[in-house]
């Protein structure tokens, strides 16, 4: 499809305060486990808790004026190992480097059960207030899902998109090439180059980027 792109980048952050610790890991699904049967999900493991600053699953678009305006949803295809957890999107507008104060909005938060779905994250946008760009190209649109303060948990993730609207765009499944040619410039944002298929990160480290795969309509970019 010329519609989308897959396989987009994460950054996963466990928290501040106290002695967080988190494991963010692979998940090899077996045929039939997930709708559209991808090879590979996310796990996103609190160990131990953050009480300062909550921990965030979140994924980076260009432009600062991505979204701005409208409702956009984040739909994904996720279940706890256990239990339920609250998850709150936010969205975060970002006018690069050197550029005015940041605007954070979030939306209603939705609990996260051991039965998997779909569910869907709802911000609405606000249109772009006047302040000065920072350094060109350095502006973006952040789209965070975080999770609890003072708790542990485990939650599973796939098949995330993030659409304009309240409602998810269909899911498109790429082969390996065109996610990454559809995708190339997104990666950039991270400034980093993704060499292992689907996750990339560490244990306990302060911030890990990973991948899993993902739908974007092009024409919010």
């Amino acid at each position: 499809s010329t519609d989308g792109a897959v396989a987009e980048l994460f950054r996963c952050f466990k928290g501040t305060g106290g002695a967080p610790a988190f494991t963010v890991s692979r998940v090899t699904h077996v045929y039939g486990d997930v709708p559209g049967d991808p090879i590979y999900g996310l796990s996103f493991n609190q160990t131990a808790l953050a009480s300062t600053t909550p921990p965030y699953l979140s994924q980076r678009h260009p432009g600062l004026r991505t979204g701005a305006g409208l409702p956009v949803a984040l739909t994904v295809y996720c279940r706890t190992a256990s239990g339920s957890v609250a998850i709150t999107p936010r969205v975060i507008q970002n006018f690069g480097s050197g550029g005015a104060t940041a605007i954070n909005t979030d939306g209603a938060p939705v609990t996260v059960t051991t039965t998997a779905a779909f569910r869907t994250f709802l911000v609405n946008v606000p249109a772009i207030p006047g302040g000065a760009l920072g350094a060109a190209t350095t502006d973006y649109m952040e789209f965070q899902l975080q999770f609890p303060l003072n708790a542990i948990y485990q939650v599973y993730f796939d098949l995330w998109d993030v659409s304009p609207g309240s409602v998810g765009a269909p899911y498109d499944y790429l082969d390996e090439t065109a996610d990454r040619a559809h995708c190339d410039d997104l990666f950039k944002q991270y400034g980093g180059v993704i060499n292992v298929p689907i996750i990339s990160g560490g244990v306990n480290t302060s911030t890990t980027q990973c991948v899993l795969p993902i739908f974007w309509p092009k024409k919010m970019v």
